[in-house]
């Protein structure tokens, strides 16, 4: 996504200006005026005479729960670039405020209840898998149109009436496991396991189990194949001297790790595990940091070639230098996580998006119908480079009684769906370490599941 300087520009005065978070108001700068009514002079009847509200159920629990700050940091600002410049047909977007679960006993369905009573028209979620796939019927039946920036296990749709309204910006773990899959086969360690053995240890949420078992499914016939599993709770790995023996007696060309911070105990563990007497590794295996993997380990003490060839994957493409700079601007503490803070971010910014946009493309409120507008937004005639050009064509082909054909550039990067609303083809971040346990900045790969 290329943000104009312009657009950059508002965001560090939006910034400087701060935004007023209220239940059932909206969220942005200080602007200009309170846009109350469509624009002077907009020839079109068919406007909606109410603004478009959207609201947001997120959690602070769990893996996706570390990505809370991320994610509602991008909503935010993408309030503040969408309102700039008038909003949606008009009038100022407002976001209701969002609701944050922490257990997983919590009803998503009456929460969404809730906000549709509130009259929102779309839907952000950022909530944990097995939650999600239990309450997603629920959900659907509100009518409002649903967009995930994290969801991404495969089992969500599966047997849930109503998931058509269901758009998901990240890969599935499907596309995760298919590139970790053939990288595994690929390899050839002069000192290591067999090509296309793989070790999986993961925490326990609905992601990270659900990779494992898409690692068995894209495996089979690819000759891959999973010599050790395990699973612990989350933040909980436990004996990481005993995970370690493990893992070297199964001796795989691979590992894939998907946990968070207690992985650096691991790593220095597998390192003396694997370490002869002159403290050199007796077989080489290649690491992969799957999810929350993506992180810096520098200060953690970690042995100098502990994290030697390994890599984190990440979901999205190549973040333009422009959103970084203006996310950071929203929240600086986004610089402390290092290159994978903007991870979460840009599929959340891209989330309000468009939802907006499809709106605004639709004329419409009502939930189904934006649903149904979105998957256009991304393979149209005419390239918009950020929100407010895009929202501008929209509301100029009204001058003249026309329907635009827009691409949205997403700040994902490039995305292709499916006619499930899954992403089939996009972009993933590789992330590398140095000797100090340092993350890199990140290199762009892709992946593609209409091959």
């Amino acid at each position: 996504m290329s943000i104009s300087r312009r657009a950059l520009a508002r965001s560090l005065v939006a910034g400087a200006l701060g935004t007023t978070v209220l239940a059932g108001c909206r969220i942005g700068p200080l602007v200009r005026g309170d846009a109350t009514t469509p624009a002077a002079g907009d020839p079109s009847e068919s406007v909606p005479d109410e603004p478009l509200r959207i609201g947001a159920i997120l959690t602070t629990a769990g893996p996706v729960g570390q990505t809370h700050p991320q994610v509602i940091a991008a909503i935010n600002q993408a309030m503040r670039e969408i309102n700039y410049d008038g909003g949606v047909f008009g009038r100022e977007v407002e976001l209701i405020e969002p609701r944050i679960v922490e257990s997983a006993d919590d009803d998503l369905g009456a929460i969404a209840e809730e906000l549709a009573a509130a009259k929102a028209s779309g839907l952000v979620l950022s909530v944990d898998d097995a939650q999600l796939a239990k309450h997603l019927a629920a959900i659907a039946d509100t009518g409002m149109a649903l967009v995930s920036p994290t969801s991404s296990s495969t089992r969500v749709r599966s047997g849930s009436a109503g998931s058509g309204l269901l758009t998901r910006l990240a890969p599935t773990q499907e596309a995760i496991a298919r590139h970790l899959v053939e990288e595994s086969v690929g390899l050839h360690p002069q000192k290591g396991g067999a090509p296309g053995t793989i070790a999986f240890l993961g925490t326990k949420d609905e992601a990270s189990e659900n990779l494992r078992d898409q690692l068995t499914t894209q495996g089979r016939p690819r000759g891959a194949k999973l010599v050790l599993e395990g699973t612990y709770p989350f933040g909980k790995l436990g004996d990481a001297k005993a995970w370690a023996k493990k893992i070297a007696k199964a001796k795989p060309a691979m590992l894939v790790l998907t946990g968070g911070e207690e992985t650096g105990t691991l790593f220095g563990a597998l390192h003396d595990e694997l370490a002869d007497d002159q403290g050199r590794p007796r077989f080489d295996i290649a690491v992969r940091l799957a999810g929350l993997g993506a992180r810096d380990h520098a200060g953690e003490h970690l042995p100098k070639e502990a994290l030697e060839g390994a890599q984190a994957i990440q979901a999205g493409g190549e973040v333009s230098e422009t959103f970084r700079l203006m996310m950071l601007n929203a929240d600086s503490d986004l610089v402390e996580l290092g290159p994978p803070a903007m991870g979460a971010a840009t599929q959340a910014f891209d989330a309000v998006a468009l939802i907006c946009l499809a709106a605004q493309q639709a004329l419409s409120l009502e939930g189904t119908t934006i649903a149904a507008a979105i998957p256009d937004l991304l393979v149209g005639e005419t390239e918009c480079a950020d929100v407010s050009e895009c929202v501008e064509r929209l509301r100029a082909s009204l001058q003249y009684d026309e329907t635009a054909s827009i691409a949205y550039a997403l700040a994902t990067g490039d995305l292709a769906l499916g006619k499930d609303g899954d992403p089939v083809s996009g972009g993933l971040r590789t992330f590398t370490f140095s000797d100090d346990g340092a993350i890199s900045a990140p290199t762009t790969d892709s992946f593609d599941l209409s091959e």
